[in-house]
């Protein structure tokens, strides 16, 4: 399977995640914590299509920060997305177990404002590729 093709296939899950988060923004109350973790898993999705895209296979971790570092190798241009992914990086363990953070309406908002910008910016990224 070409380096593309399984870019592609990490970003629809990172996009899956997004729009999953998204739906559950609709339920009554709103499931703060499930959001949260959704918009961290698409960011790491996202980020590791990048990774995909020049070849590598991305590291089993959830850390953004660190997959960030690795991605940035290829992509330079996409400095621009870290404080969103470090916003989010949290979420990947912090949401998954009984609470040790309040979480409000406001932090569930902000993280879908962060994983759709690091879904974006890796998404054209990778669009770059392709045209190449």
């Amino acid at each position: 399977m070409g380096k593309l093709v399984v870019a592609e296939d990490w970003l629809r899950f990172a996009k899956m995640d997004l729009v999953s988060a998204r739906h559950l923004c609709s339920l009554h109350p709103r499931p703060i914590e499930v959001i949260c973790y959704h918009c961290q898993q698409s960011a790491e999705k996202a980020i590791k299509a990048v990774e995909a895209a020049h070849g590598n296979e991305p590291r089993k971790i959830h850390d953004l920060a660190i997959l960030l570092e690795q991605a940035l190798v290829f992509a330079p241009e996409i400095e621009s997305i870290r404080s969103a992914a470090l916003r989010l990086t949290g979420y990947s363990v912090l949401t998954r177990y009984p609470p040790t953070m309040e979480m409000l309406d406001a932090d569930a908002d902000s993280a879908l404002i962060d994983a759709s910008l690091v879904l974006d910016c890796c998404t054209v990224h990778i669009s770059t590729l392709s045209v190449s």
